[in-house]
This record gives structure tokens, sequence and C-alpha cells, in this order.
């Protein structure tokens, strides 16, 4: 299975996109960052690049070892696509 890759972030939650390539998650993160600078007040994205397991859970690296806290932090487990 190909690696593929979504943006998300714990305030911000993800972009629910789901991306062949590292460089089109890159994009979709610099767009969402670029729209919440417009909206002012101080505004901006916590999102970052994450890897999307083939269990459905994302991962801050490649090889699936590192799992990104959901909106409730560690102890309630894993983000997901759909967070």
């Amino acid at each position: 299975m190909a690696t593929t890759y979504t943006t998300y972030g714990r305030v911000r939650g993800g972009c629910g996109h789901r991306h062949t390539t590292r460089q089109a998650a890159e994009r979709c993160r610099r767009r969402d960052a670029s729209g919440c600078s417009k909206a002012g007040r101080g505004s901006y994205s916590d999102r970052k690049v994450v890897v999307v397991g083939s269990d459905g859970y994302l991962y801050a690296d490649e090889g699936c070892e590192h799992w990104v806290p959901g909106v409730g932090g560690r102890s309630c487990g894993a983000a997901t696509l759909r967070d």
C-alpha cells in the first residue's frame, strides 16, 4: 500500500483529504495557514503534515511508530483521518 498523507492539528483538526504525496499535503497546509492569517485577530493554523497509517491512525513519521494524539490528548488515543 502506498503511503498517503494528510494535515492535522489539535486545534484546527484535519483537512479531511488523503494526499498521495507529502508535497500535496504541504500545499494544503500552506493554504490553511494563509486562510487563517487572512482571517486576522491572531488566527493561525496548527496543522502539520502527517502520515495516514494503513490502520487509519495518523502518525508523525513514515515508519508509523509515533502516533499523533487526537483532540482529547494522549489518554484518548490516536487521531484518525476523520477527526
